[in-house]
C-alpha cells in the first residue's frame, strides 16, 4: 500500500478534534530467530508509523488485513490512554489517503503495570548502546545505533510488546546516558526477547505534515478532554 503525505478523515467536521503529525517513519523488520527454535525464520512486513516530534506520546500505525475487510489504521494516544480505530479506504482516484473513523476507546494506564523491575544501559562503542529491561523472569534487550537529528524521535525507536512500563524505563535509562539537550533517532537496532525471538529493524524518518480529524461528538470531547 502506498501512503500519501496527507491523511484525511473521510468526512471531516468543522468542530472535530485533530491530531497533527510531522514525521513518517518507515521500518523494515527481519526476524533473526527464536532461542527456542533456531531454525524458525520469517521476514516482517514494512511498517509505516506517523509521529509528532513535539508530542512523543502519540503515533499513527497502519495494519494490513490479509483476510477480510479493508486495511486498518490506529492512533495510539498514550498521554490520554486512548486508541482511535480507522478503516483505510483504498481509492486509486482519490488525491489523498482516506481514513474512515470506526471507534475510540480507553485502555489501562501504563502506571497500572506494576511488574516492571529495572533497566540497565551500557555504551558498547561510539553511538551504539545496549539497554536491558527486566520484568519477572524475562529480559528485553535493545541494541541501537543512535544518531543526532534535527527533531527528537528517540521515543519511537522501539516498542516491546506487552510491557509498557519496561519500555518506558528502558527509554529513560537510554536517554540518561546520552548527551543532555540533544535530539536523537536510531536508523538501525535489534530487539531481543530472552527467552524468545530476536528482530532486526532498519528505519528511515521523513519530514511530513498532515492531520487526522475525529468526529465532533460528546463522547469524544469527553475522552479527549485530558491534555
Amino acid at each position: 500500500m502506498i501512503f500519501c503525505t496527507t491523511l484525511l478523515f473521510w468526512s471531516g467536521l468543522a468542530g472535530a478534534q485533530t491530531y497533527s503529525f510531522d514525521y513518517e517513519i518507515t521500518a523494515i523488520g527481519n526476524h533473526l530467530g527464536d532461542s527456542r527454535n533456531l531454525h524458525f525464520r520469517f521476514v516482517r512486513d514494512t511498517t509505516k508509523i506517523y509521529v509528532n516530534s513535539e508530542v512523543p506520546e502519540t503515533r499513527l500505525m497502519f495494519y494490513r488485513n490479509n483476510k477480510f475487510g479493508p486495511d486498518k489504521a490506529m492512533i495510539y494516544d498514550f498521554r490520554r490512554n486512548l486508541m482511535h480505530d480507522f478503516a483505510v479506504i483504498s481509492d486509486r482516484n482519490a488525491p489523498q489517503l482516506q481514513l474512515k473513523y470506526h471507534r475510540s476507546y480507553k485502555y489501562p494506564s501504563l502506571a497500572s503495570d506494576t511488574r516492571a523491575d529495572s533497566a540497565t544501559v551500557h555504551k558498547l562503542q561510539e553511538n551504539i548502546y545496549e539497554v536491558k529491561g527486566y520484568k519477572d523472569d524475562r529480559i528485553y534487550v535493545l541494541k541501537a545505533s543512535i544518531s543526532e537529528t534535527t527533531d527528537d524521535l528517540l521515543a519511537h525507536i522501539f516498542w516491546f510488546d506487552g510491557c509498557g512500563m519496561v519500555n518506558q524505563m528502558m527509554l529513560e535509562k537510554l536517554r540518561s546516558e546520552l548527551p543532555q539537550g540533544g535530539k536523537y533517532f536510531s536508523k538501525e537496532f535489534t530487539e531481543q526477547y530472552v527467552p524468545g525471538s530476536t528482530f532486526h529493524i532498519a528505519q528511515q524518518a521523513k519530514k511530513k505534515n498532515f492531520k487526522v480529524k475525529l468526529p465532533d461528538t460528546k463522547r469524544l470531547r469527553k475522552l479527549m478532554s485530558k491534555k
